[in-house]
């Protein structure tokens, strides 16, 4: 993955994150198969950003209606079910997922409604997941 090579995520029609990058022409890969990983549910959400030069996260729901991490640096692919990792409510299907990265590409920030439809803020930092439902908050 180099940070200047443009990259666009879907999901196919089997469930998995495909991922088409420009390397001086397009060329595909399937993320999916690649870390043997879940496949998304029908008209699942899909997020995603680049963290840092040469890494990137893709975040989707699976049929367990938890969040799953795609992550490549320097060209290695990993999963992490973030759902499981953050001990977290299930995600409620059909939400949209909000996705970002905080204090230069070290935390990240996701965001999604729970099976009761509360907002609930996974974080994430060097592998360590945590969540908070902010509806408690209020």
């Amino acid at each position: 993955m180099n940070g200047n090579d443009p990259r666009v995520y879907y999901i196919d029609t089997e469930g998995k994150i495909v991922e088409l990058a420009w390397t001086g022409r397009w060329g595909s890969q399937n993320v999916t198969d690649t870390v043997h990983g879940p496949t998304a549910i029908s008209g699942a959400a899909l997020a995603g950003f680049a963290s840092r030069p040469n890494a990137g996260c893709v975040y989707y729901v699976d049929g367990n209606d938890h969040i799953v991490e795609l992550a490549c640096t320097a060209n290695k692919w990993t999963m992490t079910d973030v759902t499981a990792a953050a001990e977290a409510p299930v995600v409620r299907r059909g939400i949209s997922l909000v996705a970002y990265t905080i204090d230069d590409g070290k935390a990240v920030r996701l965001y999604y409604a729970n099976a009761d439809g509360q907002a609930v803020e996974l974080t994430g930092r060097d592998g360590v997941w945590g969540f908070t439902n902010l509806a408690r908050l209020v």
